[in-house]
């Protein structure tokens, strides 16, 4: 089988942050979370597209690749574009394989990652020991992909996985004690991983479940009127997942996305028109 991968470097605009499971092309908008913790790339069964794009990242440069369908995590590349200062930002797997964004001027120092079939519990550890956060998760391909970075800011992370009803109020024991959700994912068997962490960004936060589109959209609306922003979108097992909050700093980044089963480059480059 060939393997299949893209490359795409741009110059700073504006910022991706891809939160389901698919994604093909993007232009002149870039990807995070995770993206950041606002932007992930996620997979889901039935393939739906989400696309979160916001304005103001300090990013320089950015460039994504993906292994195509079936294929392993392409090592060599991120090898490339560490090497030419570039650090992880977003990772997913789904229907394009493995797809890892690289971005410039994140503020990451040191960055490494763990590539296995279960948790990397003890690597995590020792990661911890020398500084190291967790800065982006996915499974796919019955294996975990774990990043973590120096320099992002977070001094504390814990983690729990289970449905979201089993992980209520764990969540609000975590913001209890001073911790904000800062990574979900939906992994297996109605089980959702989530991570928190102290030292975010963010001064306030909330979350929503919803099982159709149209209420998560309203759900959106409803916080984007009460000057929350949104952090996270993910999808899984019928299921919307989001993540709003409220920034330290008290910025006020202007935000779009797309929840789509179609193609997201017609939405992607009516975005950038807007915005040259």
């Amino acid at each position: 089988m060939r393997i299949f991968a893209e490359v795409l470097t741009i110059r700073q605009y504006q910022y991706i942050f891809l939160t389901s499971s698919i994604m093909s092309h993007w232009i002149k908008y870039f990807f995070a979370f995770l993206f950041t913790v606002c932007g992930y790339i996620t997979a889901n069964s039935d393939s739906k597209n989400i696309i979160l794009m916001e304005t103001g990242k300090p990013f320089t440069e950015q460039t994504w690749f993906c292994s195509g369908s079936g294929n392993e995590l392409q090592e060599s590349l991120i090898k490339e574009n560490w090497d030419k200062g570039a650090r992880i930002t977003s990772v997913s797997y789904g229907a394009t394989g493995w797809f890892v964004t690289m971005s410039k001027n994140t503020g990451l120092t040191g960055q490494s990652y763990s590539y296995t079939s279960s948790w990397p519990k003890e690597w995590i550890e020792e990661k911890q020991k020398s500084g190291y956060a967790i800065t982006a998760v996915c499974p796919g391909k019955s294996k975990w992909f774990v990043v973590m970075s120096q320099g992002s800011g977070y001094t504390s992370q814990v983690w729990d996985s289970g449905s979201i009803s089993e992980l209520k109020p764990t969540i609000s024991k975590w913001w209890d004690s001073g911790y904000d959700i800062t990574h979900a994912c939906y992994y297996n068997n109605n089980k959702w991983f989530i991570i928190a962490s102290k030292g975010t960004p963010y001064s306030t936060q909330t979350w929503a479940l919803r099982t159709s589109r149209d209420e998560m959209k309203a759900w959106i609306k409803e916080m984007w009127n009460k000057n929350y922003y949104l952090q996270l979108l993910e999808y899984g097992d019928q299921t919307y997942f989001a993540v709003v909050c409220k920034f330290n700093d008290g910025r006020s980044p202007s935000q779009t996305y797309i929840i789509s089963d179609e193609s997201e480059k017609k939405f992607i480059k009516e975005e950038w028109d807007k915005n040259k």
